[in-house]
């Protein structure tokens, strides 16, 4: 890890957390930059609260402890496929008793879908994608993958105030296993490729027509993941959707 990473990273680490505060300067904070201030700052001014996050492709648990720091108050249902990579994300957050780990995926259906196992758990996916030979080793693991529309049904969810993707790849898949539940979901954040043919990055057009056929706003990219020279290219980065008519049918309902 080079110094200059970690000197952007601890930056913005601090510019987070004063943005966490809700002093009275962060008011003044230009929108698009940090997506999570950008969401709450709409659902306070909505009076509304971010009470439900689906952390979908949750590894082990980087996301779920992010989301715990900016939405103390939701409820957060991880997603984790892989049984070695769900053991280490159950053994994180087993003191944090907000967050639910689930040993599945989310997909378009239900079934068992064997997948190859690549030595950075990050690379793991649920499309082929010859590009990651490479990096693919001798295990396999079989995948049990259902559904938004049946998870949310058998857990009593009726709302879903921010569906994270990060799933090599399957995200479309995700949306589409959502049905009408995604009529009732507010913010959509996904990973989206911006310039590599390869499969397991989604496409940026093809989250984007998906989200935008449904009804949902784009918001803006966040995250952006630089390279080239001068660090002038955009490989992949998260594009963040608002369902701007749930959200304003949800105020009316609270008023």
């Amino acid at each position: 890890m080079s110094w200059k990473y970690t000197v952007g990273r601890t930056a913005n680490n601090l510019l987070e957390r004063w943005l966490r505060t809700q002093s009275v300067g962060t008011r003044f904070f230009p929108a698009g930059v940090c997506w999570p201030f950008d969401l709450l700052r709409l659902y306070r001014r909505q009076g509304l609260a971010c009470s439900m996050v689906f952390d979908v492709g949750a590894n082990v648990g980087q996301t779920a402890f992010y989301f715990d720091r900016w939405f103390p108050d939701a409820r957060i249902h991880s997603f984790e496929p892989i049984p070695e990579t769900f053991r280490v994300l159950e053994a994180k957050v087993s003191r944090h008793p907000k967050i639910r780990c689930h040993p599945i995926a989310l997909g378009s259906t239900n079934e068992v879908k064997r997948i190859r196992l690549m030595r950075d758990s990050e690379l793991n996916t649920l499309v082929h994608e010859p590009a990651l030979e490479s990096e693919a080793t001798d295990g396999f693991a079989d995948v049990t993958i259902t559904t938004i529309a049946d998870f949310c049904e058998k857990e009593q969810i009726r709302e879903i105030d921010l569906l994270k993707m990060d799933t090599q790849g399957y995200e479309v898949n995700v949306l589409t296993g959502a049905k009408d539940r995604l009529r009732r979901t507010a913010f959509v954040l996904a990973e989206v490729g911006l310039q590599s043919p390869r499969i397991y990055v989604s496409p940026f057009p093809a989250v984007h027509e998906y989200l935008r056929s449904a009804g949902f706003f784009f918001c803006g990219l966040y995250d952006s993941f630089r390279h080239w020279e001068t660090k002038l290219l955009v490989s992949f980065a998260n594009a963040l959707y608002v369902n701007t008519a749930y959200i304003e049918n949800r105020k009316m309902s609270n008023d």
